[in-house]
């Protein structure tokens, strides 16, 4: 919606983000590829950004700060629920997890899981609850 800031990097000046707004949300969105057309307006008092530059926008539609996030497929997901095994001592616990917003890799967790907890991330699906596990480093 007009006046939701996002960050641009425009193409001309790599690793230089600028902040703008939107200022136009057009009401259609393409079938094939499910995108909309926004308009955005950022402050060039300077006169650097011309007319036909290319430029990437990000827009963070969702952000929450200080969340509890894992890499996404460390979840054991089946029908009825999202599985997360946790390390206690030399074993592996199975913890049901609320998962919230992901982002490719990471997924946030709403519940089931503490700041300080150690997870499985690799070998997952073929471990049962309180089966037994080691780190890398042989622990």
């Amino acid at each position: 919606r007009p006046g939701v800031p996002m960050e641009v990097v425009v193409d001309a000046y790599p690793g230089e983000t600028v902040h703008a707004k939107i200022s136009r949300v057009y009401p259609i969105a393409d079938d094939a590829t499910r995108t909309v057309l926004v308009e955005a307006r950022i402050d060039n008092p300077e006169g650097k950004y011309l007319p036909g530059m290319f430029a990437v926008g990000t827009l963070n539609l969702n952000r929450h700060e200080n969340a509890v996030v894992i890499p996404y497929d460390a979840v054991v997901r089946n029908v009825r629920e999202n599985i997360v095994y946790v390390r206690r001592g030399n074993e592996a616990r199975a913890v049901r997890v609320e998962l919230g917003i992901r982002d490719d890799a990471i997924v946030e967790v709403l519940s089931g899981l503490e700041e300080s907890d150690e997870i499985v991330v690799s070998g997952q699906h073929r471990l049962t609850d309180g089966a037994a596990i080691r780190t890398e480093d042989g622990k």
